[in-house]
């Protein structure tokens, strides 16, 4: 790599005020659309990019990957992520990441608030799915974007990578109270950590809350039909397995 793109990549990472760098074609001879010189300028938030008398503003991401796609540093390695222990797949890009939590069924013990009297129930979980989407911020960390709770009659052994396009016939949405349609939970008054560096471990909190707070019956119950949520849980306190042929979404 020219000592140019170099300086370029060090200017972005380091987040200099202001960098101005010369380099020809030549330099850029594997994308033929590129002619002449160009002029690139980093300022604190963007760069501008001068080439044949023609300025363009881009984003310092933008540029950053546009110089890493023309001249690739195939020897290094980022940052590395710390992943929840629970984690089954995880896929990511330079500003997104997509990760699947796993947790095995198991009996628990689970709260419902009945009308201003919270009680404990007993019941079996199914094997729990947490879909995260997170996005990367400006200040170079990552913000959860989306959060969806399913679950699904396979073992561990038995998952594969899930498509990122929606349920299949073997995930579906957490049928359990306070779970939206689009298996996103309502958190009500409790907070959740939203924003993180490389270490995503604070990510397991999310299948903490099915058992820290309580449930209520605000949101009805997701694929299970005949039920209202009180009756759902009461039903499930009854069992020892958890029904899965009972969901029907």
């Amino acid at each position: 790599m020219s000592s140019v793109l170099t300086n370029i990549r060090e200017a972005i990472l380091a987040g200099s005020t202001i960098e101005a760098s010369i380099f020809n074609s030549s330099a850029l001879s594997s994308v033929d659309y590129v002619e002449g010189a160009w002029i690139v300028v980093i300022h604190p938030t963007y760069a501008e990019v001068y080439n044949k008398g023609v300025l363009k503003e881009v984003s310092h991401s933008t540029l950053h990957k546009i110089v890493n796609r023309l001249h690739p540093v195939e020897d290094a390695l980022a940052e590395p992520i710390l992943p929840p222990a629970n984690c089954f797949s995880i896929q990511n890009s330079s500003d997104e990441i997509h990760i699947d939590l796993y947790y095995p069924e198991r009996i628990a013990d689970i709260q419902y608030d009945k009308k201003g009297s919270v009680e404990v129930h007993k019941i079996p979980l199914p094997n729990v799915i947490i879909r995260f989407h997170l996005r990367k911020t400006t200040d170079d960390k990552w913000s959860v974007a989306a959060v969806k709770y399913c679950c699904t009659p396979l073992t561990l052994r038995e998952m594969v990578v899930l498509p990122s396009s929606g349920d299949t016939a073997t995930c579906k949405v957490l049928p359990l109270p306070n779970i939206y349609g689009s298996g996103a939970m309502c958190y009500g008054r409790n907070s959740v950590p939203q924003v993180f560096n490389n270490d995503l471990r604070g990510l397991a909190y999310y299948y903490d809350l099915l058992t820290l707070a309580p449930f209520n019956g605000d949101l009805g119950i997701v694929g299970v039909r005949g039920y209202t949520p009180y009756q759902w849980i009461a039903h499930l306190s009854t069992l020892t397995e958890f029904p899965y042929s009972e969901i029907s979404n």
